[in-house]
């Protein structure tokens, strides 16, 4: 249940973080479906504040949406880090005019530093910013801003005004437990659902289900989502920090990792990635920057590649349930489903020769990798 507060609280929040001045003319591109907060309140309302302009697209198709930016004088844009990684990679790109872009914007899925990168020199003019928030808090919670992006790449940012955060029975040894939000952009409850409201909504705080650590200088990064946590052995094996891992290398474009039952260990991690057309890959090429993350370690024990790659979810994010099924033997079909151009939700399967539909899914841990179609 969204109040008015919550909205004009989300409202200024984007406003003043991102930061848009009121005095200039904002035109945004809404390229992800309006019944997530990203598209609604971050992009949809806020252009509504400040009497500016939003343009919809009724579904993705990426080549569609580089022509939009600069027909339609496209100055904010807002994202999945899938998508810009799919822009960037068309023939097309080079000779799209993205000058009008002034803020880049992403979030809803881990980004390697190597994209912040690429993404700042493609949109020279633009600030980039990494945004986190759930529908309970009328999207945004945290912000990561221009000056942080790069050499924070794996922080969601600081909490944005008039929001606190908080590690609820945080661990020892890492700080991670799980993030507790309060604010007046916290939504008021679940429709129709006492129980979930007062299990969520506890003692003041919005109990989010992420696991999050706050480091000294108070940057916030999520760690996990506490249902997707990995046991394994009696160690906490995070997804998300090894998705960051992964997608340091240049070879892997996304990545979902995901638990799948193991005989002496309980449960063992299974990272499922699309590979880079451009980039080498082998068993050798791994070269993390901090070698405590390599999964060379504990997360994998074999390597293999798969002709297809990850099922998306609306928001345009790898499916994890999609690969624990396959990751476990579930499901499997000895024929391939080929992509008819789009999937569900609007993310667009097809492309250029560079475009995710050649890339291929490297499933770790797994012999007779099938990957997700």
């Amino acid at each position: 249940m969204t109040t008015h507060e919550n909205f004009l609280s989300s409202i200024e929040n984007v406003i003043r973080c991102v930061p848009l001045d009121r005095s200039e003319e904002w035109r945004t591109l809404i390229s992800v479906p309006l019944f997530h907060v990203t598209g609604c309140d971050s992009q949809l309302l806020t252009m509504a504040g400040l009497a500016g302009t939003s343009v919809l697209m009724p579904a993705f198709h990426v080549k569609q949406f580089l022509r939009a930016i600069p027909e339609e004088r496209i100055s904010f844009l807002v994202s999945v880090p899938a998508i810009y990684w799919l822009a960037m990679h068309q023939a097309e790109f080079a000779d799209t005019d993205v000058s009008t872009v002034r803020s880049l914007n992403y979030g809803g899925a881990p980004i390697a530093p190597h994209l912040v990168t690429r993404i700042q020199e493609s949109f020279p003019r633009a600030r980039v910013g990494n945004g986190f928030g759930l529908t309970e808090t009328a999207a945004v919670a945290t912000y990561l801003p221009h000056e942080w992006a790069a050499g924070h790449a794996d922080s969601v940012g600081f909490p944005v005004p008039v929001v606190d955060v908080r590690v609820a029975d945080p661990h020892p040894g890492t700080g991670a437990g799980e993030l507790l939000i309060r604010g007046p952009n916290v939504v008021a409850g679940y429709w129709r659902k006492p129980q979930q409201t007062a299990e969520t909504f506890a003692d003041g705080w919005l109990h989010s289900g992420d696991i999050a650590r706050v480091d000294d200088e108070g940057l916030v990064y999520i760690v996990d989502r506490a249902k997707d946590m990995i046991n394994r052995g009696g160690e906490n094996v995070y997804s998300i920090e090894v998705e960051n891992a992964l997608s340091a290398h240049l070879a892997v474009a996304e990545v979902a990792v995901v638990g799948v039952p193991d005989p002496m260990m309980g449960e063992r991690s299974a990272p499922s990635s699309c590979r880079t057309p451009e980039a080498p890959w082998d068993r050798t090429s791994w070269s993390p920057s901090r070698p405590s993350a390599s999964p060379t370690s504990r997360y994998r024990s074999t390597w293999s590649y798969g002709p297809s790659r990850c099922r998306r979810t609306p928001p345009a994010r790898c499916s994890r349930r999609c690969c624990a099924s396959r990751s476990s033997g579930e499901g499997r079909s000895a024929e391939r489903r080929r992509s008819s151009g789009t999937y569900s939700g609007g993310t667009e399967a097809s492309g250029s020769g560079a475009g995710l539909a050649r890339a291929a899914v490297t499933w770790l841990l797994s012999a007779d990798a099938t990957g997700c179609g």
